[in-house]
């Protein structure tokens, strides 16, 4: 019969209204859209929020270009506009929302506006959260203690505590403890010889305890890219307040959104 774990450690940051996010994200936030004290059988909310508010894994997506998808997704709706119209007797002058005077007219500005809308899903799908290989978000990971640190996570000084085998998933601690109820600009971030590090050491995960791998005033997001090009996967916005420097079991499964750039996930840490 198997074992129970020791213990588990839940390593996700909390998300609520009162907690602050990244600077421009959304932050979460729900409404009731059903009441108990009004149907008297349940209660139903809505909630947003982006993506990347508390604990979660990037996609590729996060920081690629657009431009080409968009490019080759609006070609196609051009072609479907096209056809469409010629269909309803119009020329491409019903573009013009002044001559756009029956239903012919207003399906085809409809569809011209909806060519312009910038969408994720017009990228390849492996680079969307939904696509995410689920292999490095599960398994042995060692918990690496740099605590208090604030600024580049260099290879020099983490290299001692690299020597020999290491697991596939490595996370580091920067935080003795973490506010919630505030954003702190200075955090730390990996250095992109720590990244080539790791991945020639067979790495697949690497994750930390503060919003974003990279400097927040980074302008090219050089670790996100390093990260992709090495085929790796990342987890920002963990809470390793409560894990000691060891190895663990890790389980954090990001969810299965299909059409956006980063996902939301559950972290714990099963000691072995």
């Amino acid at each position: 019969m198997m074992k129970e774990p020791v213990s588990i450690i839940d390593i996700s940051q909390p998300i609520s209204r009162s907690y602050a996010c990244y600077p421009g994200d959304t932050p979460f936030d729900y409404t009731l859209t059903a009441s108990f004290a009004q149907n008297k059988c349940y209660n139903l909310t809505a909630f947003t929020m982006s993506p990347h508010i508390g604990s979660h894994a990037d996609a590729p997506a996060h920081v690629l270009n657009l431009e080409t998808a968009v490019r080759d997704a609006k070609l196609a709706q051009d072609l479907e506009l096209e056809s469409l119209c010629s269909g309803a007797g119009h020329s491409q002058r019903v573009l013009d929302r002044s001559t756009a005077n029956d239903s012919g007219s207003r399906d085809c500005v409809k569809l011209a506006s909806r060519a312009a809308v910038f969408r994720l899903d017009t990228m390849e799908p492996k680079n969307l959260a939904g696509h995410l290989p689920l292999a490095p978000f599960i398994g042995p990971c060692l918990v690496i203690d740099v605590s208090p640190c604030k600024g580049e996570i260099t290879l020099k000084s983490v290299e001692n505590k690299l020597k020999g085998d290491i697991p596939l998933r490595i996370l580091f601690k920067t935080r003795l403890q973490l506010r919630f109820d505030q954003f702190d600009e200075e955090y730390a971030y990996f250095s992109l010889d720590l990244i080539d590090f790791l991945h020639a050491k067979g790495v697949k995960l690497i994750g930390i305890d503060t919003p974003s791998v990279d400097h927040i005033h980074s302008k090219t997001l050089d670790a996100h890219h390093a990260l992709i090009a090495h085929g790796m996967v990342w987890i920002e916005n963990l809470d390793l307040s409560q894990a000691q420097e060891n190895t663990y079991f890790l389980s954090a499964l990001p969810l299965k959104l299909m059409e956006l750039e980063a996902a939301p996930l559950r972290a714990v840490l099963i000691s072995l």
